[in-house]
């Protein structure tokens, strides 16, 4: 019995290393990196250009229709990637353009051959707010190299900007004595002003072939300079476009700054808490096919057994006021303003909400707003009121209707009531048992006694 046990131990422990070693050298080859061709692609999401690739392992490219996508034949190192179940490209080590042809074919007939071309990237708004511009062939340089004298133009402002500061803040002193400074309003009006933030953006001047196609399904491949078919340049494409468009809201509470939720479905109620303050701040959305969307900006996703449809974030826009109503009753209008967002100092850790204005004048530093919204006030009163934006000639628009309600606080008195309705139950079910058996114990002592 013993040797059996010995035996069976001797199999677990020999397992348990064989497992290990198969373990360690699925790691290592994991590592492993080899040279691939694929797809390097800038596709537009609706507000940016998103960059991704499709490794050999992906046969389908989505891209969005009437829009200029960037499709980039390209030769790099690919390694497995087993914590994310995907492959990475190691571009730092190997980034090689592969020359050719892309061809582009619809229903068995070749409808478009493009060329490489040089192009760039710009966001000249920043790139946090979206409204990409591209530009293609000589533009790209002529635009990229705008962009670098604008920067170095700045850097130039900045480091001039310092030395006023330094010069100011030591001669400080002479100015209070000499009498030329007699406040601290003249020393806010004589200081030197900060040049404002540089938030244009701009790519490097890349090379890749400008895709624009309505949607439909497609394949496309890349012929070389000996005419030949380049090996794992074929694969499908979809192009597709978005089903329909609404507004969404982005909702801050002015006690959760760091925490906002988004309402993206037109006439979704949105449920809050009485005597707060809300900043809906709105964007233009658009609703796309999910499996579509999700495998635009993820190509190495899993596929969806039922796909549904996704309502998607793009641009931030300048609304007119937001109506507010209840039934066919119109409350009032609330303007859309510019806010900056002020750490509280000291120990309370907490934030505070300012219009950009008002946090100027208290000397904040003069800077982009950190967001516009409309500022909401919610009392306990709000049930059922319905908000909406007005564009031009006072006309509502479409999808951007939204019904608040204010959620009741219960006391803990309300609170306690339904916790002790079992217990109320419990003890007159015992009260009365106790009772009838009483009474039974009475009945049998009187029936004795009588006889």
């Amino acid at each position: 019995m013993r040797k059996i046990i010995g035996a069976l131990l001797v199999l677990g422990i020999c397992s348990v290393i064989c497992g290990a070693a198969v373990g360690m050298v699925y790691a290592q080859s994991s590592d492993e990196k080899r040279e691939e061709f694929v797809y390097g692609v800038n596709a537009f999401n609706g507000s940016l250009y998103h960059g991704t690739f499709y490794p050999p392992s992906v046969d389908t490219l989505y891209l969005l229709a009437d829009e200029i996508n960037i499709v980039s034949p390209r030769k790099t190192l690919l390694y497995y990637w087993p914590v994310t179940n995907e492959y990475k490209a190691d571009w730092d080590t190997l980034s090689e353009n592969v020359e050719g042809v892309l061809e582009i074919i619809s229903q068995g007939q070749m409808i478009a051959s493009l060329q490489p071309k040089d192009y760039v990237i710009q966001y000249p708004k920043g790139i946090t707010r979206g409204d990409p511009q591209i530009f293609l062939g000589d533009d790209a340089q002529t635009k990229y190299e705008q962009w670098s004298d604008e920067l170095q133009a700045y850097r130039f402002a900045v480091a001039a900007y310092y030395e006023a500061s330094r010069i100011f803040t030591v001669t400080l002193d002479d100015k209070i004595e000499a009498g030329t400074i007699t406040s601290a309003d003249d020393v806010l009006v004589s200081a030197p002003d900060r040049p404002a933030e540089f938030v244009y953006s701009s790519t490097k001047v890349y090379r890749g072939m400008p895709v624009t196609l309505s949607s439909g399904n497609y394949e496309i491949r890349l012929r070389n300079g000996e005419g030949e078919i380049v090996e794992n340049s074929v694969k499908k494409l979809v192009v597709f476009q978005r089903d329909r468009v609404g507004v969404g809201y982005t909702v801050i509470p002015e006690d959760k700054w760091t925490t906002p939720e988004d309402t993206q479905r037109p006439d979704e109620i949105v449920y809050v808490r009485s005597n707060n303050v809300l900043y809906l701040e709105p964007y233009f959305e658009s609703e796309y096919n999910e499996q579509y969307f999700v495998h635009l900006e993820a190509p190495q996703a899993p596929r969806f057994g039922n796909a549904g449809w996704l309502w998607v974030k793009e641009g931030k826009f300048v609304p007119n006021d937001l109506q507010i109503s209840r039934g066919k009753m119109w409350l009032r209008a609330v303007s859309f303003e510019d806010y900056m967002v002020r750490q509280i100092p000291g120990k309370a850790l907490g934030y505070e909400i300012l219009e950009w204005q008002e946090g100027i004048s208290q000397g904040m530093r003069e800077r982009s707003p950190d967001f516009s919204a409309f500022r909401l006030v919610v009392d306990h009163q709000i049930q059922d009121i319905a908000l909406y934006l007005v564009g031009d000639n006072d006309v509502a628009v479409g999808g951007s209707s939204r019904t608040l309600d204010a959620v009741r606080e219960f006391g803990s008195g309300e609170l306690w009531l339904p916790a002790l309705l079992p217990v109320a139950v419990g003890l007159a079910i015992v009260g009365t048992r106790r009772y009838s058996l009483r009474r039974y114990r009475a009945v049998i002592t009187e029936a004795s006694t009588e006889q």
